[in-house]
């Protein structure tokens, strides 16, 4: 449901012009993950405010812990150079990267347990 509601922002607020290229992007992302079990990151943002803090490392920390204790990978992607930074700073690698369009790169991460 929050997916179809997500979509729905998404739609009234860009048209339906760059609906084509959204599918074909998600279709490409979600290859690029792994056959394997693992625990995917969607989503994870602090308010600029708060940013610099730990609130992004207090929101992570929970999340590569059980990682590392269910013995599994950890994957997400991101669009922001400034995050990969953030990313790679906890032990995240790009292991890949895809760039369907002049405009946007997509950085995909992957955290193997240690």
């Amino acid at each position: 449901m929050r997916d179809s509601l997500l979509s729905l922002q998404l739609v009234s607020q860009l048209g339906l012009a760059p609906i084509p290229r959204i599918l074909k992007t998600e279709a490409y992302v979600e290859k690029q993950r792994s056959q394997y079990p693992y625990l995917y990151l969607w989503m994870l943002g602090v308010h600029p405010q708060f940013q610099g803090k730990g609130f992004a490392s207090s929101l992570l920390d929970p999340l590569l812990l059980e990682a590392q204790k269910e013995e599994i990978p950890v994957l997400l992607e991101t669009s922001t150079l400034q995050n990969v930074s953030l990313y790679q700073h906890k032990g995240f690698e790009i292991y890949h990267e895809y760039q369907p369009s002049r405009e946007l790169t997509i950085y995909f991460l992957r955290k193997d347990p240690s």
